[in-house]
């Protein structure tokens, strides 16, 4: 966890995996990872909390980014 609270689940990183394969075979957009992510709140990470976000640090969001990041490498290949 981050000290604002927010973390990425990982039973939700872990979908994001399974589902990877598949968006790269069909070249489509990963429409069920990104509203997982929506809703689990990422996109609210940077937002200041008085506006309803997480009002993470930089340090924090690039953490949780990087987790997700590592999950899709760009050269194609599956961890």
């Amino acid at each position: 966890m981050t000290t604002k609270g927010f973390s990425l689940s990982q039973d939700l990183l872990e979908r994001c995996r399974e589902r990877a394969a598949g968006y790269d075979r069909e070249n489509r957009f990963f429409q069920e990872d990104f509203d997982e992510l929506k809703e689990a709140g990422y996109l609210l990470m940077t937002v200041p909390e008085e506006l309803g976000g997480y009002g993470m640090r930089l340090h924090d969001v690039a953490q949780q980014s990087r987790r997700l990041a590592y999950l899709r490498p760009s050269d194609g290949t599956y961890l």
